[in-house]
């Protein structure tokens, strides 16, 4: 439901429309009670989560291109829509009521297949065909409902029939603790964001959420986000997309800074609202 919200409406994090398509298609269900219950703080959540297990497997997928990937408590996910590369083989596993709901809103295809079955009984590894290919497993908000004895019991049953596979999840066990958040208004460009310093300096800080990576800085993004990912850190940006009115605020900077170094700080704005005038009549 939240993935299909926030494709609707143009969420540039993610965009799903094989979500849009399931919610479209069960027409006989009302939607209203769930969206009450839950806020757009939670399909954020949720469209975040989703992201990071994409590009997690897409990574995997790089580089084993025919692997076998399973989706463990798939329900109606749609991962596979999102992100196939047109070679590697699914399975979708899910108890057996699910299963039967998935495969009348979701039909098998020829590289996607639904198992039905507890994960916890050893009976649907038989129903798993890797041939020689790499596998990937992958678990989204799922186990933490489980116990820590089901969990293990799990990861033995993976380890004992698919030596060598991988495994992607999540846990609220540890969860993201809210640390400090941050407003430090000023352009992508200024050097002197203190706020912003304090937060890359402090190696307890793990994830940094940014709402727009220009807001935290233009044009070396990248290598900032290299440098925390050496140090098992990580930046996530909320909105990929560019904003106009940043850019010419970015512009107006530069060209302050430049013709402040020709003609002097005081006649520096002046030259500056002569040139973006200038350029505003050229368009």
């Amino acid at each position: 439901m939240g993935r299909a919200k926030l494709t609707k409406i143009g969420n540039p994090v993610l965009s799903d429309p094989k979500a849009v398509e399931i919610v479209e298609q069960i027409v006989e269900y009302d939607f209203a009670g769930v969206e009450k219950i839950f806020s757009d703080f939670f399909n954020v959540g949720w469209i975040t989560r989703a992201k990071m297990f994409d590009e997690t497997i897409k990574a995997f997928l790089s580089n084993h291109s025919e692997a076998t990937v399973v989706n463990l408590g798939a329900g109606l996910d749609t991962t596979f829509f999102r992100i196939d590369n047109g070679k590697s083989r699914w399975y979708d596993l899910d108890l057996p009521d699910v299963i039967e709901i998935r495969k009348k809103i979701i039909p098998e295809g020829a590289r996607s297949k639904c198992i039905a079955g507890s994960m916890l009984d050893p009976a649907w590894v038989k129903e798993v065909s890797t041939g020689s290919s790499d596998v990937l497993f992958f678990s989204g908000g799922v186990l933490f409902y489980f116990t820590e004895t089901e969990v293990k019991e799990l990861f033995k049953l993976l380890a004992d029939n698919f030596p060598g596979a991988e495994i992607v999840f999540d846990t609220n066990g540890q969860g993201w603790e809210i640390g400090k958040a941050v407003t430090e208004i000023g352009s992508g460009l200024n050097g002197h964001r203190l706020k912003l310093m304090k937060l890359l300096a402090d190696p307890k800080i793990r994830v940094i959420v940014v709402e727009h990576r220009d807001r935290l800085m233009r044009f070396v993004f990248e290598y900032v986000e290299s440098c925390l990912s050496v140090q098992g850190r990580r930046v996530i940006v909320m909105d990929q997309s560019e904003m106009k009115d940043d850019l010419v605020q970015d512009m107006i900077e530069v060209l302050t800074s430049f013709c402040a170094r020709l003609y002097g700080r005081r006649s520096a704005k002046n030259k500056v609202k002569k040139a973006m005038e200038a350029l505003e009549n050229d368009n």
